[in-house]
């Protein structure tokens, strides 16, 4: 009887060495482990500036053009140009303006890029060349007034004694700052719904300048 018992019991012992080498104990996952299952947020790509025109415009030195991005569309502004129906317009490099007015159109755009200009597929229009200040040009100098509206960032700058206003993405400027070099595309008569403000010129920049 005791002898059976004490085989029963080796047996068992035996069997319980064998699975617990066969089926080691579950370890909990390592962070990199969890790390991967995470989801990864993603920043949305900005919209590429381009596509085919559909409707074009002109009013004073300026062309408007509605480009159709396959299925959606987009108003761009840019130094006045022939634009084609049907032309396809790439690369182009703008900054956003919502709810722009424009007086000569008497329209009010909900959202309008302002470009520098259409890019190799285009041609200046003959009444570009007429006497009138650069529509592209490049603005530098000391901040000497700011003021912010509607998420951007208007900034009167002194040019070595002659001053112009600039409008770009909000941005933090002190007055005093110096900002270097920006490429901007110039507007007149602009009329700021936000401000309730009418600027005799100004330019649009896509970012401000290095401060210094």
């Amino acid at each position: 009887m005791n002898r059976t018992l004490l085989g029963i019991v080796l047996l068992v012992g035996c069997h319980r060495d064998r699975d617990e080498r066969v089926l080691p104990p579950a370890s909990s996952p390592s962070p990199a482990q969890v790390a991967v299952a995470e989801p990864v947020a993603r920043t949305p790509a900005s919209p590429a500036l381009g596509g085919i025109v559909v409707e074009t415009m002109d009013a004073s030195t300026y062309t408007y053009a509605r480009l159709d991005q396959g299925g959606t569309e987009i108003w761009v502004a840019g130094p006045r140009t022939e634009l084609a129906v049907g032309t396809k317009l790439e690369d182009l490099t703008g900054t956003l303006m919502s709810n722009f007015h424009s007086k000569t159109l008497d329209r009010t755009f909900a959202q309008i890029y302002f470009v520098n200009g259409f890019g190799p597929g285009s041609a200046p229009a003959a009444q570009a060349m007429e006497p009138a200040p650069d529509a592209k040009a490049t603005v530098a100098g000391t901040v000497v007034e700011t003021m912010g509206a509607g998420g951007y960032t208007y900034a009167l700058i002194d040019q070595k004694g002659s001053k112009v206003w600039v409008a770009g993405p909000a941005t933090k400027l002190a007055v005093g700052a110096t900002l270097g070099a920006m490429s901007g595309t110039l507007m007149t008569d602009f009329h700021s719904s936000t401000l309730n403000r009418t600027f005799d010129q100004i330019y649009f920049v896509s970012a401000y300048g290095p401060t210094r």
